[in-house]
């Protein structure tokens, strides 16, 4: 992928802290549904109804999911889920997949610039997780896609309403692996915001540069 660089350092203000009641500076906390549809296999032999959530979901019914993650060896632990807001996968009623990310602008949303320079941001892919039994049907392209919409739509709210900034947005995407599926889904989320930015670069009238960091 043209746009992967590993940065080493350029942004030493990765965020460390989990700020567990929300994932999107601009956004804030949230507590809806995103999306309802049915899923199907590609010869349409088998049919899933899901549901796309954020902040809906109860530490009861994360629990065992997250027993589950603990349970496949994976190095992803309860802070991640337990008491913290997440992008929320649900197949035929029971939660089938946890994602955690994190956006935050260096600049605040009243347009006060720290640098006269572009406006930097950091989306950060915490943790992912789909069960097992969902892998390779199509359900991790899909939670990447609707994440891709929020971390976007986080974005467009800053830089709409900062309209006097036209340096622009520098963005870099980030994530450290722990698994050939997270790789996976990485990729798939860098190319769609790449996509994305592009789109809206053009629209805004705008210069937006996108990078990632990433590795294990």
């Amino acid at each position: 992928m043209n746009h992967t660089t590993k940065l080493d350092g350029q942004y030493p203000e990765r965020l460390t802290d989990l700020e567990p009641w929300h994932q999107d500076d601009a956004l804030g906390p949230q507590k809806r549904c995103v999306s309802i549809f049915q899923h199907s296999t590609y010869d349409g032999t088998q049919h899933w109804n899901a549901l796309i959530s954020i902040g809906m979901a109860t530490n009861e019914e994360k629990s065992p999911l997250v027993k589950e993650i603990a349970a496949a060896g994976s190095p992803l632990n309860d802070n991640y889920f337990i008491d913290a807001e997440n992008l929320e996968l649900w197949i035929n009623k029971e939660l089938a997949g946890l994602c955690r990310y994190r956006s935050h602008g260096s600049e605040d949303l009243d347009g006060e610039s720290e640098t006269q320079g572009p406006l930097r941001f950091l989306f950060s892919l915490d943790a992912v997780f789909v069960r097992p039994l969902y892998h390779s049907l199509g359900f991790g392209e899909i939670l990447s896609e609707h994440l891709a919409e929020q971390l976007m739509a986080g974005l467009l709210t800053q830089l709409v309403r900062i309209k006097s900034h036209d340096a622009g947005a520098d963005v870099v995407l980030f994530a450290d692996f722990d698994s050939v599926e997270g790789d996976r889904f990485f990729e798939n989320l860098a190319e769609l915001i790449e996509l994305k930015i592009e789109i809206s670069s053009n629209s805004l009238g705008i210069p937006i540069a996108f990078s990632t960091d990433s590795g294990y």
